[in-house]
């Protein structure tokens, strides 16, 4: 019997300490990080859609300049919205964009930004021409061109190319009233 209530013994103390191996033993868990939702910082990298509307820019820069030519830096061209202000003696100005190495474009290709250019010159020889910067493939609707009359505005598209090179849509528009 000695022999029997050792056998026992044994195999109890074997299935609980299987019960315990199988039961305490914590599940393998693969864990994937992204993130989604808000951020720390203002930098978005990735697409984000919105409910109720969206709106972006809030800054303003102003050329000001009796020269022929101006180039904007990349500090203006990200501002939304740049209007060139008429000055006494100012000529027809030829308003060159930022090159596409400045961080005034996005870094990742297919992504966009979008400018308005307003040309506040009143006099009718003070037209702004937008021309390409560095790297820029400058585009115009069939049958417009890049040059912006006066009072007039233009919307500046421009998106990151899978080269360094960034294109940028001119579309002038004019007075509707």
């Amino acid at each position: 019997m000695n022999k029997l209530n050792i056998t026992l013994v044994a195999l109890l103390g074997v299935a609980l300490i299987g019960f315990l191996a199988l039961y305490s033993a914590k599940p393998t868990q693969t864990v994937i990080e992204k993130t989604v939702g808000a951020v720390a910082g203002s930098d978005f990298t990735n697409r984000v859609s919105f409910l109720d509307g969206f709106e972006w820019g809030g800054k303003y820069a102003t050329v000001a300049t009796t020269s022929a030519t101006y180039t904007l830096s990349a500090n203006q061209y990200k501002s939304g919205l740049i209007e060139v202000t008429s000055v006494t003696g100012a000529a027809a100005l030829t308003l060159s964009l930022p090159a596409s190495t400045t961080d005034a474009y996005p870094r990742q290709v297919g992504m966009r930004t979008s400018t308005i250019i307003k040309n506040s010159h009143t006099a009718a020889a003070t037209t702004t021409t937008i021309a390409a910067g560095t790297g820029i493939d400058l585009q115009e609707n069939d049958g417009q061109n890049v040059v912006i009359g006066i009072n007039n505005y233009a919307v500046v598209d421009c998106v990151r190319l899978v080269t360094t090179d960034v294109a940028c849509i001119i579309n002038e528009t004019i007075p509707a009233d």
